[in-house]
């Protein structure tokens, strides 16, 4: 018998791929930017650019701290490897494990941030319906039944006070 709380929903094979991207060293700021555009609603890969962006700032802050020591950068840069790697390997396998102290960073950031950013549009008009379909929210107008309208009109009026 599983617990519940092993169980995880099970992901798209393309959400783990754009998960997956997220995490290649070097350009994953495009990859992350892209991502949380074109996967907008998929939490899974969301969570992944996101991990991917505060990755990204490290591997820039590595690249900093080479002006003041190049070992403690090399050091950095071989941690900062194995963080991508690692983060290949949880988003392909479908999991959304926080990388400790960076993912605490990554997820102070809303899950619609870089599209927003990126696109200037928020995603509630991305979901807009096209022009002459209804909106499932919205209650379908019925008309009167012909006897209702027919007793409204043979009832009284109300009384006026003159």
């Amino acid at each position: 018998m599983q617990e519940e709380s092993s169980q995880q929903k099970p992901y798209q094979s393309d959400d783990r791929k754009w998960g997956l991207i997220c995490y290649i060293p070097v350009i994953n700021l495009i990859t992350c930017a892209v991502t949380a555009v074109v996967k907008v609603k998929s939490k899974f890969a969301l969570f992944h650019a996101r991990q991917g962006i505060v990755l990204f700032v490290l591997w820039f802050i590595t690249i900093l701290v080479a002006f003041v020591s190049p070992v403690l950068s090399l050091m950095m840069w071989g941690a900062v490897l194995l963080l991508h790697a690692a983060g290949m390997v949880i988003a392909y396998g479908g999991k959304t494990t926080k990388i400790p102290v960076l993912g605490d960073f990554a997820l102070k950031i809303p899950e619609t941030y870089f599209f927003t950013l990126l696109t200037q549009k928020t995603l509630d008009e991305e979901d807009k319906p096209a022009v002459g379909q209804q909106q499932p929210d919205q209650p379908r107008t019925v008309p009167p039944a012909e006897g209702s309208a027919k007793k409204e009109q043979d009832a009284d009026p109300p009384p006026t006070d003159q």
